[in-house]
């Protein structure tokens, strides 16, 4: 009983889809003049995709620059030749100088430790601020950036970076993952 019953169904189904590829195959003929059908051919239109619009290049700020020569300069100085720099403000006010020089442990960016204010190093604020940032004119550092601006920054953490050693060599050799003998 089973055996029929699967079979009945079965054969319900194969004429079901039967059917339904005859009905396809109907909608997609026309009739001729002679009672004949002839397929219809499918066209697919293509359309070009749209133009891109004209863009222009953005200005870009010290923060964004990317390899530009002034700020490959820096790269090819040791951090010895960095440490102690006054570093100058975009209106021309002293900002304080660079401490150190260093690597953030996450990033791998390279920064320098920006110190201001205080009395031998007592009440003074520290600020790490990217070495792309920087760029070196006349002996001195300047940041495009204001005082009041490098203040709103958060101060330096000394945990979240790792010093550029060796300090003699340029900062361009140096890499966060080498291993330094102990």
């Amino acid at each position: 009983m089973k055996k029929e019953y699967f079979r009945a169904i079965l054969t319900g189904v194969v004429a079901g889809l039967m059917a339904a590829q005859s009905g396809a195959v109907e909608q997609a003929t026309t009739p001729k003049e002679s009672g004949q059908y002839q397929s219809e051919p499918v066209v697919v239109e293509e359309v070009a995709p749209a133009p891109m619009p004209e863009t222009k290049p953005q200005p870009t700020s010290p923060q964004t620059a990317l390899a530009t020569p002034e700020v490959l300069k820096l790269y090819n100085h040791s951090p010895e030749e960095l440490i102690e720099r006054p570093v100058i403000g975009l209106e021309g006010e002293p900002l304080g100088k660079i401490d150190n020089i260093v690597s953030g442990r996450a990033s791998g960016r390279v920064y320098a430790v920006l110190t201001r204010g205080g009395f031998l190093g007592i009440g003074s604020s520290e600020y790490a601020v990217q070495l792309d940032e920087l760029t070196l004119e006349n002996d001195a550092l300047h940041m495009a950036i204001t005082s009041g601006e490098l203040e709103m920054r958060r101060e330096y953490v000394k945990e979240r970076y790792i010093p550029v050693e060796p300090t003699d060599h340029p900062i361009s050799e140096f890499s966060a993952f080498e291993v330094r003998p102990q």
